[in-house]
């Protein structure tokens, strides 16, 4: 493996001096020391390391320890919570008879909802605190980017892959990176070949994404894109693969050249149930609008090595996409003109977000879309953009009730680009930053949100076919007005629309008719953050 190749999916902490060479001496304490220098210190729990042959039984009381053989390796000591002198005793003299040299971290018993374990391409998810590391009720997701930095693994002694422990307390709680170590190189690629095949036009990847969208649907057999500088996530790479279209990142193919099969689909033809199953529970399951925001983003960003594979996560990021539109729209609509709604944003988002399944808030959804549609708004407000940025979601959930997939998908890759009058459309419940940090490494997101993927994919084990037959039986196509926008805004001081007291166009102005639209400065700050006390989550489903 390069590690000169691995970016940084965390926000590293300054710099700091060079440790001692002599202590910590062992891997697993040396990857411990690592995480705690080069990131912030609420990720990684206060610990001390040990040499075992010095430490005292009761310097182990009331920790979780955990024994570390100079070499990393599978079946030394077990890690465990000491209770007495008894317990520190024998941990102490297991650890010494397994490897002399060995040393033991103390840290805190961290009570975990969830744990995991990420290494290069691959997340492994368990319950409890040892339920990846244990193997009990673990399932593993393919994941793009990479979780730590280079300086961080090459100051652990990694020599070979680097594997990190994750713990998660709750649904809602930051996660904790409790170990890093040293493991086996696992197979990976850059590229997606999904079955062999002579190259007949190099097309590179670039441009306008609606126009490569349909440049990729319409893409001749023995087509090849070339992504330099890209990868997997991105936005590029996910219209090729739902096409099946070969795309290479490692080096630029040429025409004429033969390419053997490579990547992490051979066969990406998606479940149309299984993705409906997830948008019905994306649309109930209690979560708070910034994990809702981030697992959307992780969702889409991962769409190339989930589709086909892991369609019920898909189905949930496009659950929450879909809610996170129709909530922003339904708040966006306290200023349409003429309307009359003096509630708080907070309080219009709460109320949509426990109901957004409902056939009440689609049919506000539509009235929504019909207001951005054919209104003339005050400037900043709702009109043009929010109108396309409605659309999108709509367009997502119609292509599922009709049964088509991948178009789904495809309109996912396009809704989360969507901007309104002041920024990034979905700005209002997660930073824009985050937008940027998903494209260039979707795992740094997806860690974020693990615990709400779990409890999904939990209640998915059970529940596929009785969600995604209430998504049959409840769901129909939303209506999505037609023909050119009205682009005509006006200023609250104009006073010709103060005098004419009119909320809709006049009858004889045309629908198309585009004046020029001044520049918009108006900021608005992101709500319902973790911990702002703002309205945070939804009610539960059923079960």
């Amino acid at each position: 493996m390069n590690l000169a190749s691995l970016a940084g999916g965390l926000v590293p902490s300054p710099p700091a001096p060079p440790l001692s060479p002599q202590f910590p001496r062992t891997q697993k304490a040396r990857g411990i020391a690592a995480l705690a220098r080069f990131y912030t210190g609420d990720l990684v729990p206060p610990f001390e390391v040990h040499s075992a042959q010095t430490v005292r039984p009761d310097q182990l009381i009331g920790f979780f320890s955990r024994p570390c053989p100079m070499r990393p390796r599978h079946g030394f000591v077990d890690s465990r919570k000491v209770t007495s002198i008894e317990e520190g005793d024998e941990l102490i003299r297991q650890t010494l008879d397994a490897d002399p040299d060995a040393e033991i971290i103390t840290m805190p018993l961290i009570e975990a909802a969830c744990s995991g374990i990420w290494t290069s391409g691959l997340l492994t998810i368990g319950e409890g605190h040892d339920g990846a590391t244990a193997g009990v009720s673990a399932w593993t997701l393919p994941v793009l980017g990479n979780l730590v930095t280079t300086n961080a693994i090459v100051e652990a002694g990694v020599e070979n892959t680097p594997y990190v422990e994750i713990l998660w307390p709750g649904t809602e709680a930051a996660y904790h990176l409790v170990q890093l170590r040293d493991g086996p190189a696992l197979p990976q690629t850059p590229d997606y070949i999904p079955e062999p095949v002579r190259v007949e036009e190099v097309v590179v990847a670039h441009g306008d994404l609606l126009a490569w969208e349909t440049r990729m649907q319409k893409a001749q057999p023995g087509t090849v894109v070339y992504h330099p500088n890209g990868s997997l996530a991105s936005h590029y790479a996910i219209h090729a693969v739902l096409n099946r279209i070969p795309l290479l990142t490692s080096r630029e193919p040429h025409v004429g050249e033969h390419l053997e099969v490579t990547g992490p689909v051979s066969n990406n033809t998606v479940d149309v149930h299984a993705l409906q199953a997830g948008f019905e529970l994306g649309t109930r399951l209690r979560v708070s609008y910034e994990t809702a925001a981030e697992a959307m983003l992780a969702g889409c960003h991962h769409i190339s090595v989930w589709a086909g594979r892991h369609d019920t996560m898909l189905g949930l990021a496009l659950g929450f996409a879909y809610r996170l539109s129709v909530t922003a729209a339904l708040g966006e609509m306290r200023h349409a003109p003429g309307h009359c709604d003096d509630r708080a944003r907070n309080d219009v988002y709460g109320s949509c977000w426990k109901k957004t399944h409902s056939a009440s808030v689609r049919a506000q959804f539509e009235e929504a879309l019909c207001a951005f549609h054919n209104l003339v708004w005050k400037r900043s407000f709702g009109g043009v953009r929010w109108f396309e940025f409605g659309r999108w979601a709509a367009i997502l959930h119609n292509h599922l009730v009709n049964g088509r997939g991948h178009a789904s998908l495809q309109a996912l890759n396009q809704l989360v680009h969507c901007v309104h009058n002041t920024g990034w459309a979905f700005n209002k419940f997660i930073p824009e930053h985050l937008l940027d940090a998903a494209a260039r490494n979707p795992v740094s997101v997806l860690v974020s949100c693990v615990p709400a993927f779990h409890k999904a994919h939990t209640i998915l084990a059970s529940h596929t076919p009785r969600l995604a037959d209430r998504f049959q039986r409840g769901c129909r196509a939303l209506a999505i007005p037609q023909g050119p926008p009205n682009y005509e805004t006006y200023d609250e001081d104009d006073e010709g629309y103060r005098e004419r007291g009119r909320n809709e166009r006049r009858a004889d102005e045309s629908v198309g008719r585009r004046p020029r639209v001044r520049g918009r400065h108006r900021t608005e700050e992101p709500v319902a953050r973790r911990g702002d006390g703002g309205p945070s989550s939804a009610v539960d489903i059923p079960f």
